[in-house]
């Protein structure tokens, strides 16, 4: 095993660093931003709009490269899109979003500000709905929006590309003012001069910009971050099911963890420059070991233990790996309850009832929809290639009660070597 506390060699700058990380994918004036970061420390901030009782992995991203910047000793703030996410970023989006009513805002800005404390720690946050509620229409207009040019505000890519197909409404075209008052009243409340995001919100970072300029005669800075694609052209943090998110509840922590065991060789070293905060020697010990032998899997289980740490804890990092060494060595029985369908949330599984007090392994095989038929069942444990609940099956008359199932409930079958099913009673 690698021993990391080999390599204490840090990047003399932030920049520096986020290069190394590839972590840079647009910025305004780097040359300017580049100085300012090595001669003083400055203030920057993300905004995180609650459309969502839960931050997702590309969210995780902006938040740990503000924790980054942090640790380079710059100050950084947070907002709450509690007034924004009223009216929806269109960015990214090939529709309209359906408006969101205000207590369900309110429960989502709860739940986010939760997730931003646990993984920033010390960070102070605002709630843009504190500032952008107090603006009447006259001087929304009168004091912000002389500032805007039409023909420039069409020509941003997260408008124009709607314009050309769906269509958009004064209400989402009116987002990008909305926060570039976010950038003004940040500079103006705590002189921050960077907002950092992802490669989405460039043209509404660069309003922002161009809004304090005007105003204030300063310049200030907008730096985004790469969208985060796999190999294949796949978005990272997608899955058939829908996003990962950093909330337990809706993305179970096992779920979570596996997620980044079954990263592809081709990414998980850039996946590790960019969500861990091991060092440049570090990352590259690492990339040399695991291609000696990647079928160990040694820089995906070190992005995931570094990951799900970070997210969820390390007492949640220690149960799912113990998770995951019962169902590699077989286990299954040492399994509590509700680690089950945790361990299984990705495997076939099928609801049966008992018509009599006992089934089949035959039937149960075949109910459970481990095979199609019952000849194709007897074939398989003639050949050694069934178990239920961590029990290898050698006997075709095998019958099975609800006593026999975990907690009165589950079989867990295993066919071949790979292959998992959850039968459930």
């Amino acid at each position: 095993m690698i021993k990391f506390e080999v390599f204490p060699q840090k990047m003399a700058t932030i920049f520096e660093d986020l290069k190394f990380r590839e972590l840079i994918y647009q910025v305004t004036n780097e040359k300017e931003l580049k100085k300012k970061l090595e001669k003083e420390k400055i203030t920057l901030y993300a905004g995180f709009d609650p459309t969502a009782p839960s931050l997702h992995l590309g969210n995780l991203l902006v938040l740990l490269t503000l924790k980054r910047f942090q640790n380079f000793g710059h100050k950084i703030l947070v907002v709450i899109g509690g007034g924004t996410a009223l009216i929806g970023d269109p960015s990214g989006k090939q529709k309209e979003r359906e408006l969101q009513l205000k207590e369900i805002i309110e429960q989502n800005k709860e739940k986010i500000s939760n997730q931003i404390k646990s993984i920033l720690e010390e960070v102070k946050i605002y709630d843009n709905y504190e500032w952008l509620s107090q603006i009447d229409t006259i001087s929304f207009l009168r004091d912000y929006g002389k500032y805007f040019q039409v023909s420039e505000m069409i020509n941003k890519e997260s408008v124009k590309s709607r314009i050309s197909t769906t269509g958009i409404s004064f209400c989402e075209f009116s987002y990008m003012v909305l926060q570039a008052i976010d950038f003004l009243k940040l500079f103006e409340k705590e002189n921050c001069e960077l907002q950092i995001g992802g490669s989405d919100q460039w043209g509404n970072i660069v309003c922002g910009i161009d809004l304090i300029k005007k105003i204030h005669k300063r310049e200030v800075f907008g730096l985004t971050l790469p969208l985060l694609l796999t190999k294949s052209g796949k978005k990272f943090g997608k899955t058939e099911k829908g996003a990962i998110y950093l909330d337990k509840n809706l993305t179970l922590p096992y779920q979570f963890y596996q997620y980044l065991i079954n990263t592809a060789d081709e990414d998980v070293i850039l996946l590790l420059k960019r969500f861990t905060f091991l060092s440049k020697e570090e990352i590259l010990e690492i990339e040399k070991e695991h291609f000696k032998d990647p079928k160990k899997r040694l820089a995906q289980k070190i992005l995931a233990q570094k990951l799900t740490e970070i997210v969820h804890g390390k007492k949640e990092l220690e149960r799912v790996e113990k998770i995951s060494e019962i169902l590699f060595y077989g286990n299954v029985k040492d399994l509590k309850e509700k680690e089950i369908k945790e361990a299984f949330f990705n495997v076939p599984s099928e609801k049966i009832s008992l018509k009599e007090r006992e089934i089949s392994i035959l039937e149960l095989l075949k109910e459970g929809k481990v095979v199609p038929s019952k000849s194709e069942a007897k074939r398989l444990i003639q050949q050694g290639g069934v178990s239920v609940n961590g029990e290898l099956i050698l006997n075709l008359e095998k019958k099975f009660s609800k006593e026999d199932a975990l907690y009165g409930k589950y079989f867990v079958i295993r066919k071949g070597k790979k292959h998992y099913f959850l039968v459930e009673l």
